[in-house]
């Protein structure tokens, strides 16, 4: 996130044009500053943030030239184009750390549904899903936002879904042969995305349609009389 956000310092100083994105910009080289301490789910939105203000012109559009169109390339939403190389190297070094963590964070699942086990699965897929996007790797940020939701619902409360540690290491896998193929240029074998995504699908439905009886009641207080209150059921309501 550190090179990225260097390399986008570097595109922006050498354009007199992008006046209006250096505030956010210097923002951004701060917050990648922090070292351990930076958020980096918070940086990734923000070089997003950038690199989206940094393709506004400031000047009416008919001033300027218009950018060319994207060539359908056979890897789109698979990797990036040379401009971005270096950015994609430091990714690929970030993310597969972040991938060896929630790996850890499946064998403690393994174990148990722990708050400090689903926080640290869903930690390396919202960090991944974030520096993706900016990227435009598509591809597997699809893959890490879907996952990311299936975490999301078990941490605020949800009961894991079936297969749920195994659904996470096949994301694990499918994000692992995705960088490898981004790396390699789009090239080679691609993982089975599209498969786990329906998979994927299929358990956000289920959660969806998890019984009533099986959702955590709310109690409210209700004033039954001017001297007394009491907690009674919402359903009784």
């Amino acid at each position: 996130m550190v090179a990225a956000a260097a390399a986008l310092g570097r595109a922006i100083g050498a354009r007199p044009d992008l006046d209006h994105v250096r505030p956010r910009l210097g923002q951004l080289l701060a917050l990648t500053t922090a070292g351990a301490a930076m958020d980096r789910g918070q940086a990734a939105s923000m070089c997003a943030e950038v690199r989206a203000a940094a393709m506004v012109p400031a000047t009416p559009a008919a001033a300027v030239a218009a950018a060319p169109e994207p060539s359908p390339a056979g890897g789109a939403g698979w990797t990036v184009g040379a401009e971005s190389a270096d950015m994609l190297a430091d990714f690929a070094v970030e993310a597969r750390g972040l991938l060896d963590e929630a790996e850890g964070a499946c064998l403690a699942l393994d174990r148990g549904v722990t708050p400090a086990a689903i926080a640290m699965a869903f930690r390396a897929f919202h960090t991944i899903k974030g520096v993706a996007g900016f990227l435009e790797l598509t591809v597997l940020a699809t893959v890490a936002h879907r996952i990311e939701s299936v975490l999301a619902e078990v941490r605020d409360g949800a009961p894991p879904p079936d297969g749920f540690v195994d659904l996470i290491l096949r994301s694990i896998d499918v994000v692992r042969a995705g960088i490898a193929v981004a790396t390699r240029g789009g090239a080679g074998e691609r993982p089975d995305a599209d498969g786990l995504l329906r998979e994927i699908e299929a358990a956000l439905a289920g959660l969806a349609r998890r019984p009533l009886e099986a959702q955590p009641t709310t109690l409210v207080p209700v004033i039954r009389s001017a001297a007394a209150t009491q907690a009674i059921r919402v359903d009784d309501v």
